[in-house]
């Protein structure tokens, strides 16, 4: 500043030379500037960190969606070979219900097969001795014949109406099958740290 300045309108400033005066402020940016520097050094530590951790989390997150795609896998093939089983016992089930039953219409059928033959041979010969046989023939064997028709009569009722056993097939509703409870891959946890932030069951 010109003297003139400094004595007539300044004189209530403090005032000094103006390279004196740049220097001392010079000083004060240069202060300030450590201070700033020193601040940004503080900031680029955790911005490392937060891309750090970021990182860290992706490649867990990665590692986790192999995991629960491999569990997947071994669920499905689980529960395949579960529901596969549970088929093959049901078709040994209805192969075993499938033979008894035609072992007992078989035995029902030999059974009426025996009595018409018994029946069938007792007419014919009884109408050949109606036919053939002299009153003489007649007189010696009609007690014989009387208690044998009385006989087969007893043995060979007249057969109820055969009905084959009857089976169907109750398939499971899997609409209502329950959805909660029945994980069968696991599930996503929180963890406690980093360490173990892929934990699952």
């Amino acid at each position: 500043m010109c003297s003139i300045c400094c004595i007539e309108d300044h004189k209530t400033h403090n005032f000094g030379r103006i390279d004196s005066v740049a220097e001392e402020f010079a000083r004060c940016i240069d202060y300030e500037i450590k201070q700033v520097t020193s601040r940004v050094e503080c900031f680029c530590g955790p911005v490392a960190q937060v891309g750090e951790e970021s990182t860290k989390f992706l490649e867990n997150v990665k590692t986790m969606e192999q995991k629960i795609k491999d569990r997947g896998a071994v669920s499905k093939q689980y529960l395949t070979c579960l529901i596969d089983d549970q088929v093959s016992d049901l078709l040994q089930e209805l192969q075993s219900l499938k033979s008894a039953a035609e072992k007992e219409a078989k035995s029902h059928r030999d059974t009426l097969q025996l009595a018409v033959t018994e029946l069938e041979s007792f007419r014919t010969s009884s109408l050949e001795l109606r036919s053939k046989g002299s009153p003489s023939d007649i007189t010696q064997v009609a007690i014989n014949v009387l208690r044998r028709a009385k006989e087969l009569l007893q043995t060979h009722v007249i057969p109820s109406e055969h009905h084959a056993l009857s089976y169907k097939f109750s398939p499971v509703n899997i609409d209502e099958l329950p959805r909660d409870g029945q994980n069968f891959v696991g599930r996503v946890v929180k963890g406690e740290d980093s360490g173990n932030a892929n934990t699952y069951d």
